[in-house]
């Protein structure tokens, strides 16, 4: 029984491992992709939308979203390369590198004592989980029932899943096929972008604590 328990105990270990290593590997590209280098990033992970009234009842709607297509597509590929963490049947979820750094900490507290887990996993949590933290909401009228509300972070998901890998997003739930493309986008670069800039923090903080072997 207890050569069982010292097995488990290795196989758990080596699992944790495992996640850690698959985690490195994903993000250190990004940071050296274009957006990063140049510093925009940030400003896409703060989402900001101006609609000014004319006279006439003309409305202009402006955000901070570009419209330029390769912008686009280099966010696109951007999007496309930290989408696994927020996926539960990754290795990769976030929520298990937190588990996995978790775990190891109880053999070596002082190697991973910098890396706040609590923030992040009440960060992550708040925005890609439970959605608490939500930047704004949308509402979708509705004829026959009581209207929807969307929030940011299912808008992000609905251009996700919807725009970029081209599931049906008529059949999405909320109706996020209903708001018009930029609102789309707006909130996908802030959604995406922000789950960047927290994998690139991870990473250097565990970077860090590996370097200190």
């Amino acid at each position: 029984e207890e050569m069982a328990k010292k097995k488990e105990k290795e196989m758990t270990e080596k699992r944790a491992f495992a996640i850690l290593h698959a985690f490195v590997e994903r993000p250190t590209a990004v940071p050296a992709h274009s957006l990063f280098r140049d510093g925009r990033i940030a400003d896409y992970s703060q989402p900001q939308l101006r609609i000014t009234l004319f006279s006439g009842h003309q409305i202009e709607i402006r955000s901070n979203v570009p419209s330029d297509q390769r912008e686009g597509e280099s966010f696109e590929s951007l999007a496309a390369r930290v989408r696994p963490f927020t996926v539960i049947s990754e290795s990769i979820y976030l929520m298990n590198v937190f588990d996995a750094i978790d775990f190891l900490s109880y053999f070596d507290d002082e190697k991973y004592q910098r890396i706040n887990l609590e923030a992040y996993r009440r960060d992550f949590n708040d925005r890609y989980v439970d959605e608490n933290l939500i930047d704004w909401e949308a509402i979708v009228p509705d004829r026959e029932n009581e209207d929807v509300r969307i929030s940011d972070s299912q808008v992000a998901e609905g251009w996700m899943y919807g725009d970029l890998v081209h599931h049906d997003l008529h059949s999405s739930r909320p109706p996020v096929r209903d708001l018009p493309l930029p609102f789309r986008r707006l909130a996908a670069f802030s959604y995406y972008s922000s789950l960047a800039i927290m994998a690139v923090n991870l990473l250097s903080e565990l970077e860090a604590s590996w370097g200190e072997e």
